[in-house]
């Protein structure tokens, strides 16, 4: 379990009053609105009746299954998988160390063995069939996995996972585990290298410090080790290392408060905390996040974007585990009525919306509220013993650790965007730097310039999906989440189309094989074109949320291609050392109005000859930008890309177009 950042108040106090379980606990599965925000929420478990206890992990772990159909719980000590549907029994995990979703499988939970005999064993368990497949053995000198230092969340591309092991000779390596190549790329030793050659030295009281947590950064890109000592020397603060080879990278932050790793909708990934002294009222903690992987020289801490001051109180736990940009907050008894006993999210521009008052007493670990958000915004779970007053605590006589039970809000995050600046600013209000002085991805946007192309290519088409039916698509290879009643009437005098909303997705392969074995490419993203229809149930420009139509390759994997709607139609290609090159339509732009069918189409040329138009995007017809001369981009070979994907950005619906899409054709150009 984590360590706490500011002490509550209602721990405290936990101790000199008996044990009342919280009064007038909302009934099981029984939505009801939030008195103070009117959001709607439900109590997802029924422990407490029967004498016991549940609630999720914690807030740095995903709580939800990639695609929201199950939640991972703590029953009375078990761990157990539950549908989210009707919150019925699936899986009783009493063999498993340190579980958390695998991103890839949408019912597969990763985890190490029971430490029950002396080798160490990553085992991959389906909780519907389950059937469980050993993943990967250590080397035998390894015996037992550490789990709390071993718990943290698998990388967003299911490549990497780190932790903690103790060798036969009882002292404690470091590890990165890659996935996909099913080796070990990081060992590092704690006493045998990092004491023993005088890298790190020893605690005058306590020796020999051992790490807190270890887990990878959201992207895959660095190891991240929090040691429970402050400070920014070395085995101190929370460090980041290279995690294919170990070497240190710097300190990310000094600290050791709670916090959690995420990634901004630009690729930038940070660590959410609080800091004790706000730049605007040094009596007031505030909210920052620390850029990864930070600095080597730092001195005495690490510099941070502010976004906002806090009051005592706030900041108790924070899970970014959802939408880019975006994290769940749970604060404990504040100084005055803002933000007071809640989960509220949020963003790394500064702004927040409420959710919920979560009314538990705090005072047990199990009680304490520690929300974690769904990967799609959707849910976010927290713990509670409804202890709707003060002095009514759940901890005496449960071994101080609380009984209560887990909750869950509802959050229509899509909605609640529409009030909000687009998280596109990047602008952080306070004296902070702001996210816009950082190394993050520009998006260019280009006026129309006298270049003349050609609305829709006329060459070959290299890949045509019609949307008509699940059949259809299918056929083609597709991985779905799409239903045969999400196949709805078309344009007029049409046929079907397909409808994309909540998590629902379609990835096409990019290359397929014929029976002979011949190999066909369906994109080249050296030159081509590409149209389709498109259906909004928004008006363009209006929403300040980002809906991703079209996208080749990975979110957060380059090499990549995007068409993306966030109050600007943007195309953009992203390349393996994350240089872009984009074009986007005039902000705010009256493009098309809610539930009219648009001709969207894009042309692209990145061989970089002088004098021609690289990027231009059109509809209908109409070309609305376009850049020229733009660098050449390193791509690589299209098939290591791997999906065209539509609809959303991923197979768990991330950034959802929100609409109908008809007949995707792709041309040579």
């Amino acid at each position: 379990m984590r360590c706490k950042s500011m002490l509550s108040l209602a721990a405290l106090m936990a101790f000199f009053f008996p044990r009342v379980l919280g009064q007038e606990i909302p009934l099981w599965r029984h939505r009801f609105p939030d008195a103070d925000y009117g959001t709607n929420l439900y109590r997802a478990t029924n422990a407490t009746e029967k004498g016991g206890w549940a609630t999720h992990i914690y807030s740095q772990l995903q709580a939800f299954s990639p695609n929201d159909d199950f939640f991972l719980l703590i029953e009375n000590g078990n761990y157990v998988v539950r549908r989210l549907a009707d919150h019925e029994l699936v899986f009783f995990g009493d063999e498993w160390n340190a579980p958390r979703w695998y991103p890839r499988r949408n019912a597969s939970i990763i985890h190490y063995d029971s430490n029950a005999d002396t080798a160490v064993r990553v085992l991959l368990t389906d909780v519907e069939t389950t059937e469980i497949t050993t993943w990967f053995n250590f080397p035998t000198q390894y015996e037992t996995v550490l789990n709390n230092p071993s718990f943290d969340e698998v990388s967003m591309d299911a490549r990497w996972i780190a932790g903690a092991v103790l060798q036969n000779d009882g002292t404690t390596v470091i590890f990165s585990l890659d996935l996909v190549n099913n080796a070990l790329a990081v060992e590092l030793g704690v006493e045998s290298y990092l004491y023993q050659s005088g890298v790190c030295q020893r605690d005058p009281i306590y020796g020999v410090i051992h790490p807190d947590w270890i887990g990878v950064s959201p992207l895959g890109n660095y190891l991240m080790v929090q040691w429970p000592r402050d400070g920014t020397t070395r085995c101190s603060g929370l460090e980041s290392y290279n995690i294919s080879s170990g070497e240190y990278l710097g300190h990310a932050y000094e600290g050791h408060q709670h916090g959690d790793l995420g990634v901004s909708d630009d690729g930038l990934e940070f660590f959410m905390t609080t800091t004790f002294a706000s730049p605007e009222d040094n009596n007031l903690p505030g909210l920052v996040i620390h850029t990864l992987p930070g600095l080597i020289s730092a001195e005495e801490s690490v510099p941070f974007v502010f976004l906002r001051t806090i009051p005592w109180g706030d900041g108790w736990h924070i899970s970014c585990r959802g939408p880019p940009g975006i994290c769940a907050v749970s604060t404990s008894e504040t100084i005055d009525d803002s933000y007071h006993k809640e989960v509220y999210l949020q963003f790394i521009n500064g702004t927040t919306i409420h959710l919920a008052k979560h009314q538990s007493s705090e005072c047990g670990y199990w009680v304490q509220p520690r929300a974690s958000i769904s990967r799609d915004g959707e849910y976010v779970v927290f713990a509670s013993d409804w202890a709707a007053e003060t002095a009514v605590n759940s901890c005496p006589g449960s071994s101080g650790y609380g009984d209560g039970e887990a909750f869950i809000i509802e959050t229509n995050l899509s909605a609640s965007l529409m009030e909000l600046p687009s998280i596109d600013d990047l602008i952080v209000p306070g004296d902070g730097p702001g996210l816009a002085s950082l190394e993050s991805i520009p998006i260019e946007a280009k006026a129309n310039n006298s270049a003349v192309v050609a609305a829709t290519g006329d060459g070959a088409i290299r890949f045509q999906a019609s949307f008509d039916s699940l059949e259809s698509i299918l056929s083609l290879g597709a991985v779905t989440n799409l239903n045969e009643l999400d196949f709805v009437t078309g344009r007029e005098g049409d046929a079907n189309c397909a409808r994309f909303q909540g998590s629902s997705s379609v990835s096409f392969p990019i290359v397929t094989t014929s029976a002979d074995g011949t190999r066909h490419h369906n994109i080249d993203l050296n030159q081509g074109s590409l149209s389709f229809w498109y259906k909004p149930s928004y008006a363009s420009g209006e929403d300040d949320v980002t809906h991703c139509l079209l996208l080749v390759g990975a979110m957060y994997d380059p090499p990549s291609m995007a068409i993306a709607e966030a109050d600007a139609l943007k195309l953009r290609f992203t390349d393996a050392n994350w240089e872009s090159v984009s074009v986007q339509g005039a902000w705010r732009a009256p493009l098309w109005s809610s539930n009219e069918w648009v001709l969207i189409e894009a042309l692209w040329d990145t061989s970089e000859t002088p004098g021609t138009t690289n990027l231009a995007i059109f509809v209908n017809g109409a070309q609305i930008a376009d850049v020229t001369g733009a660098a050449e981009l390193n791509l690589g070979p299209v098939e290591d890309l791997g999906f065209i994907r539509v609809g959303a950005c991923d197979e768990a619906g991330t950034f959802s177009a929100n609409g109908l899409i008809q007949n995707l054709m792709i041309r040579s150009r």
